[in-house]
């Protein structure tokens, strides 16, 4: 099984992202990680073990208050053998081109009205899709839940009312989402608390999840890690 580190940036900073209330996310500090600095951050994930894939979302793109991108391109530059997968609601912008960067294309970003046709990203460059829900709800086009032949080959389920709780992730939605393309790489994303989680995750054939708050709190460690990503 593949995990991925997740770091939320805000005005520079790495925040703890809980429940999905950004105005609410304060800078991180917990046991893994006594600063916000997104180096020092990556860092302290790194001791924990040599993860090859990175994810950032960036908070200011997302919520239309600017951008982090002066950042982001020192991180691309300083760890040049790790890709990063880059969230800043749609495509990032053309000063974020870079061959470790895998974009993501959010669905909550996208306007509910917007006509997606069946070969609508047929001329978009390579991407990963972010299907985005709260409370159970889809966020974005409904076309977009409703049409899987759209979805590219790695799909992120991102319940956003989950991150950094204590619920465990969406096992339910994850199976109707792997049921319509058991073909892709369905990722999870928000409410992974512990090892038997992902031990679940394995056992639904999810084999790839992003995780942060149960690396920041040491739920789990370098032995969790190292046993999943030999399975």
């Amino acid at each position: 099984m593949r995990l991925i580190p997740v770091i939320d940036l805000l005005n520079g900073h790495v925040v703890h992202a809980k429940n999905g209330i950004r105005k609410h996310y304060q800078p991180v500090n917990s046991a893994l990680c006594k600063s916000s600095q997104p180096k020092q951050v990556i860092n302290d994930f790194l001791s924990l073990y040599a993860f090859d894939t990175i994810y950032i979302a960036d908070l200011n793109a997302i919520m239309n208050s600017g951008h982090n991108n002066p950042l982001i391109i020192d991180l691309l530059t300083h760890y040049s053998e790790i890709n990063f997968w880059i969230d800043q609601g749609a495509l990032p912008s053309e000063t974020l081109t870079h061959q470790q960067l895998t974009p993501i294309i959010g669905s909550e970003s996208l306007s509910p009205t917007t006509p997606l046709t069946d070969d609508h990203f047929a001329h978009y460059p390579p991407f990963i899709l972010s299907l985005d829900f709260t409370h159970n709800l889809p966020l974005g086009p409904a076309t977009l839940f409703q049409k899987p032949l759209l979805w590219p080959d790695t799909v992120i389920t991102m319940t956003l009312d989950r991150i950094g709780g204590n619920q465990g992730p969406d096992f339910d939605k994850l199976a109707i989402l792997k049921k319509l393309r058991p073909d892709i790489d369905l990722v999870a994303a928000g409410g992974i608390r512990s090892h038997k989680d992902l031990e679940q995750l394995q056992q639904s054939d999810i084999q790839t999840a992003l995780i942060a708050s149960a690396l920041h709190n040491k739920q789990i460690d370098h032995d969790i890690i190292t046993q999943l990503a030999q399975k």
